[in-house]
């Protein structure tokens, strides 16, 4: 399959799955979570391009040395772009964690999932992630 093919069959495929397993209504809004990382870019832009009422939501964790900033840069400039609407949330999980004795990655999760969980009950959407 070359990638004009799979750029068609991909949404089309997608598109399958969520009618199959009725994951989202069409009457529905989506939240997708959006790290800026290849799984969620192209997530955002299938169900975009899709025509779902979408909108994007990342959580900058104040990582890496500054580099997750550079992540929300990148993820607002693409919905930008698109003409997504992006919600943005932010903590200093590594300090919170530390605080608390809890380990980075468990207290990441935690913060990022409430978040979400947060914004998708204020606007009564279905919250979308492409990570496993």
């Amino acid at each position: 399959m070359n990638d004009a093919s799979l750029k068609d069959h991909l949404p089309a495929r997608v598109k399958a799955t969520i009618d199959l397993y009725g994951m989202i209504a069409a009457d529905k809004p989506v939240l997708t979570a959006v790290s800026g990382g290849l799984d969620s870019m192209v997530m955002l832009h299938v169900l975009s391009g899709l025509g779902f009422d979408v909108t994007a939501a990342h959580f900058d964790h104040h990582t890496r040395d500054g580099e997750s900033a550079a992540d929300a840069v990148f993820v607002r400039q693409v919905c930008a772009e698109l003409g997504i609407s992006l919600v943005l949330g932010e903590a200093d999980v590594l300090g919170e964690a530390r605080r608390l004795g809890r380990s980075f990655e468990a207290h990441a999760r935690e913060r990022r999932y409430a978040f979400l969980m947060e914004i998708a009950r204020q606007r009564n959407a279905v919250l979308a992630t492409a990570h496993h």
